[in-house]
């Protein structure tokens, strides 16, 4: 089993507001150590700080102004694909922090809408598995926008409703509908083969929905 060796996170800077990746790694951290974040504006963001306990985040809010301390068992915080970081204060999103190749892609593939829903929704943090859910999502917001999702009736105007684990698509013109799970990584391939199967998804592309590689990153 391949141990993850670095992480990576985005966040907003609250001194001049732009964002940017930031990485660190087990060895940087080894012991009792501590990485801080600074902006290409000087502005220090977040500390990171290891122990024998565990990992803890400093964050500066761009949303309070507020410092916020978030506190991982150190096997979670090595082991977690991607982690929501939010304002206590107002829930507004402020980042994500997590292996290097999924936290770009799903800052990268959807920066407008798709993140928009999720901040929006304030569902990130309570999905099972929160790369699966994003990938699924992109997925039909991409074909939504290449006019190739919707009811067999005709209507593309589908409601998605959104739980922890699935997402159930209903159409309000025949009340049609159908749930697609979103907890594992075959469910990735197995809601775009079943939307497709069904009418729901109408271009036959090969699949996008596949995990991206979270291997280990060498220095």
């Amino acid at each position: 089993m391949l141990v993850a060796t670095e992480r990576t996170m985005i966040i907003r800077c609250p001194a001049c507001g732009k964002s940017e990746f930031h990485s660190s790694s087990r060895f940087r951290l080894a012991g009792d150590g501590s990485a801080r974040f600074r902006c290409a504006c000087g502005f220090v963001k977040a500390v990171l700080s290891s122990t024998r306990r565990g990992c803890t985040l400093q964050l500066a809010c761009n949303a309070c102004g507020l410092v916020h301390v978030v506190s991982f068992k150190k096997a979670d915080f090595w082991r977690a694909e991607l982690v929501g970081l939010y304002c206590r204060e107002t829930g507004a999103q402020l980042g994500f922090l997590g292996a290097d190749g999924v936290v770009r892609e799903v800052v990268e593939q959807e920066p407008g809408d798709l993140a928009a829903l999720l901040a929006d929704c304030n569902l990130a943090r309570h999905f099972d598995n929160p790369v699966v859910m994003y990938r699924i999502l992109s997925r039909l917001h991409k074909a939504a926008q290449a006019g190739g999702f919707g009811c067999k009736c005709g209507n593309d105007r589908i409601r998605l409703d959104i739980e922890v684990d699935s997402i159930t698509l209903r159409c309000p013109a025949c009340r049609a509908q159908v749930t697609v799970n979103a907890e594992i990584e075959e469910d990735l391939e197995n809601a775009e083969r079943f939307l497709v199967a069904s009418g729901w998804l109408r271009d036959s592309k090969p699949s996008v929905l596949r995990a991206p590689d979270t291997g280990v990153k060498e220095n």
